[in-house]
């Protein structure tokens, strides 16, 4: 039915009647131009509001960010389809439920830390948690919010939009957007030392430096596989974990750690953990920095080294010999074995420096030391005493007789002509022997009375050797057996 009919059927007036007056006619048909008129703009208001409506939750919907509402306790009241998209859910598997129901354990922790904050402030920007796709992937983004309240102020719902992270952006913990996020940024790029911030209930972390992650990806990264190379958090004695650690004692911890750079070298680390705890007093996550010690450990181990070699020959000086000796001796007693210690001196060493130069001298003391290495067990014990002597350890020897033979080849073997680069040096030793536990039981009268044997051979006209021995005699003197020199 038109407005005309319309408006002629209320006022009485059937279609085809003559209306009897002209202007009465005249008056109503202009009313009802009118109200056509004005039914015609209503029409083409409400397809314009219609169209704007249709285009507002077409951009609502497909809007290049997700977009999300939750109630005062944290429950979704809408979520829009670029959300639904991004995260793989449908509408009905979202609306109702928890806003922590699709956040990794630590990003809980942190969402009901921050929530009353968020409702209390009334905005957040820049806040990052890592959220949980429908097949189980996380997905770090970023959220900027505010909240609506009613006109008495009460609160009604928040309004916030997300963005996925990108790689270089979580190394600032989702602020980077923000000038703070930046000055963050910076500083802990700027730290020379790897630098990170790990989940305490899945070792991923959460936040690294460039130092730290050296063009690795952040995303679902564990501590472990960056630092280790490895699928499991490390449990050993010789590589306790800082974490572990942290949440048995609830103190900071101090570990060394042998870890990989990218190009799989082993770096020594000495690796400091913080925790840091939510309001509550829970663990939640820790700080951890590492300090690349592998030049002070080398160093270390060079001292280390120095102070129980010669830097010469890189022979055990008298200090690792008489460590060696005491444990061997210790060994020898509860097994009831023999030692023997020998004493051995180059003959006219003297004349070797005088006439060829002292470098020369080095070089030989270094051929001497090979030489004994090649005519000896490894578990036999080889050290330099100092200038041309040398002292000989060797460990379960069945009588003095089996030692006699270590001695014969010990000498044989440095008549022979050796060779020093340009020239060729042919030298002699003299050498003297004690037994453990026959002619003494500590180290320091074996030395001696090996000592004594070595110049008793010497003052024989040298290159032969000598074992001490108790001959009966006088009561409490001790005199040397004379053995035949080798052929």
């Amino acid at each position: 039915m038109s407005i005309r009919t319309l408006f002629m059927t209320t006022k009485g007036f059937l279609p085809g009647e003559k209306m009897a007056d002209s202007t009465q006619q005249t008056s109503q048909a202009k009313q009802i131009k009118a109200l056509e008129a004005q039914v015609a703009a209503f029409q083409q208001k409400e397809q314009t509001l219609l169209a704007s409506v249709q285009k507002f939750q077409t951009l609502y919907e497909r809007a290049p960010l997700g977009y999300q509402s939750l109630d005062a306790a944290g429950h979704f009241l809408e979520v829009n389809q670029t959300w639904l998209d991004t995260l793989g859910y449908e509408r009905q598997e979202v609306v109702g439920r928890s806003f922590a129901d699709f956040l990794t354990p630590a990003s809980q922790e942190r969402f009901r830390r921050q929530f009353p904050m968020f409702l209390a402030d009334g905005q957040i920007k820049g806040v990052e948690f890592t959220m949980l796709r429908k097949d189980g992937t996380p997905l770090p983004v970023s959220f900027d919010g505010s909240i609506s309240r009613d006109p008495a102020g009460q609160f009604q719902q928040t309004h916030c939009l997300f963005r996925e992270l990108r790689p270089e952006e979580q190394v600032t913990g989702g602020v980077s957007g923000s000038r703070d996020g930046e000055i963050l940024k910076n500083i802990l790029d700027s730290l020379p030392h790897p630098f990170y911030v790990i989940s305490a209930h899945d070792y991923t972390i959460r936040i690294a430096n460039r130092a730290a992650l050296k063009g690795a990806p952040l995303e679902n990264l564990h501590c472990y596989t960056l630092t280790h190379h490895r699928q499991s958090p490390c449990m050993s004695q010789e590589h306790p974990c800082t974490l572990a650690l942290v949440k048995k004692t609830g103190k900071p911890a101090i570990v060394e750690h042998i870890h990989f750079d990218a190009e799989n070298n082993q770096r020594n680390m000495e690796v400091h953990g913080f925790p840091i705890y939510n309001p509550a007093g829970e663990l939640i996550e820790m700080i951890e920095y590492s300090i690349d010690i592998t030049k002070r450990k080398e160093a270390e181990r060079k001292l280390a080294h120095l102070a129980t070699h010669d830097v010469l020959t890189g022979l055990p000086n008298r200090a690792l010999f008489n460590i060696r000796l005491e444990l061997e001796m210790v060994h020898a007693s509860r097994n009831k074995q023999k030692i023997a210690v020998m004493l051995l001196d180059l003959d006219r060493f003297k004349q070797v420096n005088d006439t060829l130069g002292h470098g020369v001298g080095d070089r030989l003391l270094q051929a001497v030391a090979g030489i004994l290495q090649k005519q000896t067990r490894k578990s036999d014990t080889i050290a330099r005493l100092g200038g041309d002597e040398f002292l000989v350890l060797l460990p379960e020897v069945d009588d003095g007789e089996a030692v006699e033979g270590v001695a014969c080849n010990l000498l044989a073997a440095l008549t022979r002509p050796i060779h020093l680069e340009d020239r060729e040096v042919q030298i002699k030793a003299s050498l003297g022997f004690a037994l453990f536990p026959d002619d003494g039981k500590d180290g320091e009268t074996l030395i001696r009375l090996a000592d004594t044997a070595m110049y008793q051979a010497k003052a024989s006209g040298g290159g032969i050797f000598r074992m001490y021995a108790e001959r009966e005699g006088t009561e409490g003197h001790k005199t040397l057996v004379p053995l035949p020199p080798i052929p």
